[in-house]
């Protein structure tokens, strides 16, 4: 199978080694100019730079990577869909609700349209979530966390996320407080059903640095979530805790070899095992304890589903898709309006999947 990717910045690179850590033919990059692509191509073997979005797909790739400002994205993936490509679209899909919507029913034609959404390939992340599916007594009642970053604490003049005509109407919580909702979501079975939101701004820039928002789900729980991206010395730290009546479950992406979980009688530490863990985890264990597995290797595995699943695999239920990237653009056009009218807003419902998309 055969690889492309538009976008030339970090995120590009990070497909471009997925693409080839999964022994994918990565055809090249195009990106703002040509220059740009040359240069990013000539760090991956065999790939080039190509001039343009059509240059790209006429050489024919199975599957696009659409990795450019976020109010690109529908234009190129219907671009690729249009030709019968399958596409991943870097989160947020889109940057409304109505793009978003659009996407999806434009997959009905794709082999497979994916949103990485990786952090649900973290081992300690499957093992969680299969002991809360396991644990039926225990009430989960209060769900939280947060997700800092730092990389735009500085000044953001040159970064086009600074600009909502590229970016959207939201940056911090478009960016990565979609991630934190997505994870929560995936991990403990609830859905979002109302929330209250506000953001909070350190730069004269149109979209927020920051974050807070308080929810209520289908199940009856409560949770918050902080989200920002200009925490000095928070790299990248994507943490939940959520909270049950027997069991509770923590986690940090900084520190993904562990987990957390506290009961009445005792806390322990659980530890990525592939000689321990079962189910889902095992296949997320690909190296052994005490060696560690991160990011890349989450990436590395979710371009593997997207692969297996074009070439006819049945698809695995960690993939995240583009009814997922819709579900992302429902929560952030809810945080959008209860911070406009300054109080709780109603959540979309989660869309029914597009031929199993």
């Amino acid at each position: 199978m055969k690889a492309a990717v538009i976008g030339t910045g970090f995120m590009g690179a990070v497909h471009g080694q997925a693409i080839q850590s999964n022994g994918i033919e990565l055809l090249g990059f195009a990106g703002s100019s040509l220059q740009k692509a040359d240069s990013l191509a000539s760090t991956f073997r065999g790939a080039k730079g190509f001039t343009s979005i059509d240059a790209l797909l006429d050489a024919q790739p199975d599957v696009l990577h659409v990795c450019t400002p976020n109010s690109t994205h529908l234009q190129f993936a219907k671009a690729a869909i249009d030709r019968g490509i399958s596409v991943i679209v870097e989160k947020p899909l889109a940057t409304n609700v109505e793009d978003a919507q659009a996407l999806l029913e434009m997959s009905a034609s794709a082999k497979v349209t994916a949103v990485p959404f990786v952090y649900r390939y973290h081992a300690m992340v499957l093992e969680l979530r299969k002991r809360i599916a396991e644990n039926t007594e225990n009430n989960l009642w209060l769900l939280h966390g947060s997700y800092l970053q730092d990389w735009l604490a500085a000044s953001m003049t040159t970064n086009w996320r600074s600009n909502s005509a590229a970016g959207g109407p939201t940056r911090a919580f478009g960016d990565i407080g979609v991630h934190w909702f997505d994870l929560m979501e995936f991990v403990t079975g609830h859905r979002v059903t109302k929330l209250n939101a506000l953001m909070a701004k350190v730069h004269k820039t149109d979209t927020e640095d920051g974050a807070l928002v308080t929810f209520e789900t289908d199940k009856g729980a409560v949770g918050s979530a902080v989200i920002s991206q200009a925490s000095a010395g928070r790299s990248n730290r994507l943490w939940f805790s959520f909270d049950g009546t027997q069991e509770s479950y923590s986690f940090d992406q900084e520190n993904p070899e562990t987990g957390w979980v506290g009961t009445l009688g005792d806390n322990k530490i659980v530890r990525r095992d592939p000689n321990a863990q079962t189910g889902l985890a095992v296949r997320s264990n690909s190296l052994p304890a005490g060696h560690p597995q991160g990011y890349q290797t989450c990436f590395n595995d979710f371009v593997s589903d997207v692969y297996s699943t074009h070439a006819g695999a049945p698809k695995s239920e960690v993939m995240p898709t583009f009814a997922d990237g819709l579900r992302g653009a429902q929560l952030a056009d809810a945080v959008l309006q209860s911070v406009k009218s300054k109080g709780w807003v109603e959540v979309g419902n989660m869309p029914a999947m597009v031929n199993g998309k």
